[in-house]
Parts: structure tokens; C-alpha cells; sequence
């Protein structure tokens, strides 16, 4: 489905798969990092825990509105307040706004 909307960027709205956790080593996220950049899309990562330039060969970008511009599509394991001004370009499964 991501595919689909042909990004150049793919933003990936923190890697933890919950909230509040900042354990991302077993997330779901980093198959679809990989799957991503194999069809050479470029992903960028916004996550605020994460001290890094750089990680799984991904640009980290802490600026949450230069990673909104940055981003034609934005993926997220959960919907928060934080991106409903912009749920036009985020793909998430969290249909029901929780955990």
C-alpha cells in the first residue's frame, strides 16, 4: 500500500512499537525500512530518543516539521495528537488510535 503512493521519501514516525518504550530492536518497522529501501526509496526517521545521525543507513531528522516536509509519506505504529494536523500523508495500522 505504501508502494502505491510512489514516495521518493518515506518517514518513519519512531521505531519503538509502543509508546512510551524506546526498545526498537524486534520492531515490525525495521522489515519495512528494509523492504523500502530495496524498491530505492529513501527513508528518513523521526524519533526524539534516538542521539544518532544516522541509523540502518537512514538520516535521522528530530525536526518534526522539516521531517513532515521532508516526507511524502509518513509511517507510524500508532496515531498520535502530534500527527493528526497531517493524517493525510501518514499510513498507519492503528486504526483505533491505541496500543
Amino acid at each position: 500500500m505504501i508502494e502505491e503512493k510512489k514516495p521518493k521519501i518515506a518517514g518513519i514516525y519512531k521505531l519503538a512499537m509502543k509508546s512510551g518504550s524506546d526498545n526498537y530492536r524486534s520492531s515490525a518497522v525495521l522489515d519495512i525500512i528494509k523492504n523500502l529501501q530495496a524498491k530505492q526509496i529513501s527513508v528518513i526517521i523521526y524519533d526524539p530518543t534516538v542521539d544518532r545521525k544516522e541509523l540502518f543507513k537512514c538520516q535521522i531528522v528530530n525536526d518534526f516539521d522539516e521531517f513532515v516536509k521532508m516526507s511524502d509519506v509518513i509511517i507510524a505504529n500508532r496515531m498520535t495528537k502530534k500527527l493528526e494536523k497531517i493524517k493525510r500523508k501518514v499510513y498507519t495500522r492503528d486504526v483505533f488510535s491505541r496500543d
